[in-house]
């Protein structure tokens, strides 16, 4: 069934409906296909890159919270675009972890050779962070700076996760950019009515501001600075 059918389909099925819940759920429902079908397409139409990298410049956050002699660990590193674009704001080290290997692939080869400073290296976080002085030439696991863009939202056991990186890497601060549940009214509808409300169904969480602040005290870290920018949490925390 092409898109157009499955529209067409929705839409007779929506006109038959006299229960205004019902209506709404299959809407609702509708939703999630679309923005997963928009998603796909729009990576397309940025030739590989999704078009929100260049509208939201949330690279920017990253950024600009990012000394020009500060080394960083890029926990979850994609396909690499932030971890190069603070590379080239530092001139200390930037180490990439990833745990997709096709992605870590795909980031040496748009990135390797354009920045002495850059590595990327294919690691599970959950299993590997205390071999990280087994992948740099001074045997030392200390970063001034951790960054999870869009990763905390997918691990299990994150407050453990979250000590376990403090105690090992020692970070002066940690960046964060995660799924803000509150982004719009239709989220907590969908989750009352049992629609699927993440955005990827890889999510365990989508934090609401309590939940983050909470969930940041129990790691034993302080929110130094927090705002919700295009529907997302974009926060500095700080391990006490």
């Amino acid at each position: 069934m092409d898109n157009k059918a499955i529209y067409r389909l929705m839409l007779s099925q929506s006109k038959n409906s006299n229960d205004p819940k019902t209506l709404l759920k299959e809407l609702l429902e509708f939703d999630n296909f679309l923005y997963s079908k928009i998603s796909s397409i729009a990576v397309k139409y940025g030739n590989g890159k999704h078009p929100k990298h260049r509208v939201t410049k949330y690279h920017d956050f990253f950024v600009d919270n990012v000394g020009c002699n500060e080394s960083v660990l890029d926990l979850g590193s994609g396909l690499g675009d932030v971890t190069y674009d603070v590379a080239c704001k530092t001139n200390a080290e930037v180490v990439g972890i990833e745990l997709n290997e096709q992605n870590v692939i795909e980031a040496r080869k748009r990135y390797n050779g354009k920045r002495k400073n850059l590595i990327f290296t294919h690691g599970d976080m959950n299993v590997d962070i205390d071999r990280l002085k087994s992948w740099r030439p001074d045997s030392s696991t200390h970063f001034d700076i951790v960054i999870m863009s869009n990763v905390l939202e997918h691990m299990g056991d994150r407050v453990n996760l979250l000590k376990n990186i403090v105690k090992i890497v020692t970070p002066k601060k940690i960046l964060f950019r995660i799924p803000y549940f509150e982004r719009e009214w239709m989220v907590p509808v969908k989750k009352e009515l049992g629609v699927k409300y993440f955005l990827d169904s890889t999510h365990k969480i989508e934090y609401t501001y309590d939940e983050f602040y909470k969930e940041m005290k129990d790691a034993n870290l302080e929110v130094d600075s927090l705002k919700a920018n295009w529907g997302e949490i974009w926060a500095v925390c700080i391990p006490k």
